[in-house]
């Protein structure tokens, strides 16, 4: 995972727990070797859905807070 820098210059990172992706563990230990250590948004995604925007709540407030 390649970190992102908000307009502020602070690192942040994004954790999507899903069937099919790495544990919520792994990512974490991904991104902390980025530098990322408690700037962290988390979604848990269950279901099954193409358009899953309207469940990740913690997505939408990351895009929200860095544009």
């Amino acid at each position: 995972m390649d970190p992102k820098f908000s307009k502020s210059g602070a690192t942040w990172g994004y954790i999507l727990s899903a069937q099919g992706r790495p544990s919520a563990k792994r990512q974490r230990q991904e991104i902390s070797l980025h530098g990322v250590i408690e700037q962290v948004w988390c979604d848990q995604f269950e279901g099954q859905t193409t358009r899953p925007r309207k469940h990740l709540i913690q997505r939408e407030q990351l895009l929200l807070s860095v544009n």
